[in-house]
């Protein structure tokens, strides 16, 4: 459980057609996002077993913002779930 930065090298393509270019993707890490889906899971779950979103935000050196948008994502899609996949957006 250290921090660590995780450099990677990936292939981009570009299409002739479109003049789009393209770049590989990987498992759990999706587009313009810096932080992988199960360390998400995980300050969500710290959060929820009651450290407070500035404590663990100064622990894995992410802001308390930060901490409260995916505490409140990962709350919707909990929500969402018991809910038979229906979530309301008020």
């Amino acid at each position: 459980m250290r921090h660590s930065v995780l450099l990677l090298e990936t292939r981009a393509w570009s299409c002739c057609g479109c003049r789009r270019s393209f770049r590989e993707r990987f498992p759990d890490i999706f587009p313009h996002r810096r932080a992988t889906e199960p360390f998400r899971r995980s300050v969500f779950q710290k959060h929820w077993d009651g450290i407070s979103r500035s404590r663990l935000g100064e622990e894995e050196r992410i802001g308390g913002a930060t901490v409260e948008r995916w505490f409140e994502r990962f709350l919707g899609r909990a929500e969402a779930e018991r809910s038979g996949g229906v979530l309301v957006v008020a």
